[in-house]
């Protein structure tokens, strides 16, 4: 191996762990790139300790056992049927996709900031009360039976910041209230259900469309590396919570 690194020449690489000589851990490089992502987010750190641990001290040892009860895609799991070769399926190309470099992701991205973004609310609420002739907006509805009506914008808000995006959906169905939803709420709603978008992170608050950015990226699963991704990051998510399991049970460094 050239250049010589931390004094070794070469590397044995193997999917057991019972081989003699150094011995190397197989990653593709995409992977490896999701799994500092993953582990920085969720740990605060890139523990590639770790890692090493968990996979060389399962039981057995090795790729074979390391690798159940990871959440793989079904995909990889029709692919895989017949050990002795990988099945091509129509439906599953996106296992070969770069899952880090995406054709048209950035300009994605770009498109939820150029312009500027929500600063109140979306989904306005349109009504038209018996008296009135035409139309007029209200950012409540009038006042019904409905015991939401009695919770002020803010109480709202902050009932808002507890829930899921099927829970906001639901309640959007039973009372009014909440039809018309603070522009904000969905950079949450992003973050918290789409955790392998970290661009998003990084964008600034304020000067991001963070509704039309929801809106785009749920429905931009043409990206074939977007696809590939979200697979990844799942299996690597379980990957570091059973390093922080071997963390806690003070395991790793032993």
């Amino acid at each position: 191996m050239e250049p010589i690194r931390h004094g070794a020449g070469s590397i044995v690489f193997s999917n057991f762990n019972y081989v003699v000589g150094i011995i190397g851990l197989l990653f593709h490089p995409t992977c490896f790139e999701i799994f500092k992502k993953v582990s920085q987010f969720r740990l605060g750190n890139i523990d590639v300790e770790g890692l090493w641990y968990w996979y060389w001290h399962v039981p057995e040892g090795g790729s074979q056992e390391a690798s159940i009860g990871l959440p793989h895609d079904y995909a990889v799991k029709n692919g895989t049927e017949l050990l002795c070769q990988w099945q091509h399926e129509p439906g599953s190309e996106h296992l070969a996709a770069n899952p880090i470099e995406i054709p048209g992701f950035v300009a994605l991205f770009s498109e939820a900031t150029a312009h500027r973004s929500y600063s109140g609310v979306v989904f306005p609420w349109d009504y038209k009360g018996p008296n009135n002739s035409h139309r007029t907006n209200h950012s409540t509805p009038p006042l019904t039976s409905d015991p939401f009506t009695k919770l002020s914008v803010e109480l709202s808000t902050m009932l808002l910041a507890y829930l899921s995006s099927k829970d906001i959906a639901n309640l959007r169905l039973s009372s009014p209230v909440f039809r018309p939803l603070p522009a904000m709420l969905f950079r949450r709603l992003l973050l918290e259900e789409m955790p392998w978008i970290w661009e998003a992170r990084g964008l600034e608050v304020g000067k991001t469309n963070w509704y039309k950015l929801y809106c785009m990226l749920k429905s931009c699963w043409l990206f074939k590396g977007l696809q590939n991704r979200r697979r990844i990051w799942k299996d690597v998510e379980e990957v570091v919570r059973r390093i922080r399991k071997c963390r806690q049970e003070g395991k790793v460094g032993t």
